[in-house]
């Protein structure tokens, strides 16, 4: 399986976790809390994109080419976050808090399987 397909699903589940919250109409606290698991999310998305981004050889290792690296996944992760955000807001999913916050750990869990297999997979090749 290749890394990038990875991240790609990683994608998929940031938008999913996204549309969780944006279902809940509870209080704040349960909202909030919810938030921090989109944010987990989007932090497995920025590390599988660094990992998929450029080769893991020694020669490419310097700090410029490692600040553009994590640049360019944190910048692609924005870009993820941000249209998730709107879709969800053009089509929210009617889901009860119990299902949302249920979606929004399994995300968590999914991203950093994702996320370890990503960094499995890059090491390796």
């Amino acid at each position: 399986m290749h890394p990038g397909f990875l991240a790609l699903v990683s994608g998929g589940l940031l938008y999913i976790a996204s549309a969780a919250v944006g279902s809940l109409h509870a209080s704040s606290e349960i909202s909030g809390l919810a938030w921090l698991g989109v944010a987990a999310v989007a932090l497995c998305h920025a590390a599988q994109g660094y990992f998929v981004i450029g080769d893991q050889s020694a020669e490419s290792r310097s700090i410029r080419t490692i600040f553009f690296r994590a640049g360019v996944s944190g910048l692609l992760t924005a870009l993820v976050l941000a249209a998730a955000v709107t879709a969800v807001s053009l089509f929210p999913l009617p889901l009860d808090p119990n299902t949302a916050l249920t979606i929004v750990v399994l995300s968590v869990l999914a991203s950093a399987v994702a996320l370890t297999l990503t960094a499995g997979l890059s090491k390796r090749g």
